[in-house]
Parts: C-alpha cells; sequence; structure tokens
C-alpha cells in the first residue's frame, strides 16, 4: 500500500478535477492574507493596469473580499466552486472567516 502527503493527495485532486473540467483555484497558503487576496484578484481579473492595482492595493480587507466575491461566482459559472488550500495550518479565526465568505 502506497502512502500519499497530503500536498501529493492535493495535487491529485487538481489533475483530477482538470479532466472533469470542474473550476478550482490552488493555493498553497493563505498568509499574508492581503496579499494573497491581491493576488487572487489579479488571477481572477485576468487583465488589469496599474492603476487598478494601486487601487485594490489600497483596499481594506473586506472590501477586497466584496470584490472578489463576483469575481469568483463568474469564474464558476453556475457551477459549484473548489477553492483549495494546502496549509491550513496557519489559519487564524480571522482568516477564516475571509475564507469562509470566499468560499
Amino acid at each position: 500500500m502506497k502512502l500519499y502527503g497530503k500536498t501529493h493527495i492535493l495535487f491529485l485532486l487538481k489533475k483530477h478535477l482538470d479532466r472533469q473540467k470542474k473550476p478550482y483555484l490552488y493555493m498553497e497558503r493563505f498568509r499574508p492574507v492581503k496579499e494573497k487576496l491581491v493576488d487572487l484578484y489579479k488571477t481572477l481579473q485576468r487583465k488589469i493596469t496599474e492603476q487598478q492595482e494601486k487601487q485594490i492595493r489600497r483596499m481594506t480587507i473586506s472590501e477586497l473580499t466584496e470584490q472578489i466575491l463576483p469575481l469568483l461566482k463568474e469564474k464558476a459559472k453556475g457551477r459549484p466552486f473548489i477553492l483549495i488550500i494546502d496549509q491550513l495550518e496557519e489559519i487564524t479565526s480571522s482568516t477564516a472567516d475571509i475564507l469562509q465568505k470566499i468560499s
């Protein structure tokens, strides 16, 4: 019997989701929170101008979360959406609230 680590299993899940064409986003870790939210916004938005990037970096975490929600819904196209985060050990209660909103 071959044993796999958590990260390996998550990569197998990603391969499966790709084959099934299911919408998902993989994040290795969710810290620092604001930087990850900015990265997530940029990933979902695809193209942003320099001015847009400055604007999103000035937003609070709550404002940025609210901007991300419609982008996640658009990416999912009405289908169930999977957010995969590998390093959940770093999650705090305040971070968990943000993750709950976007998942």
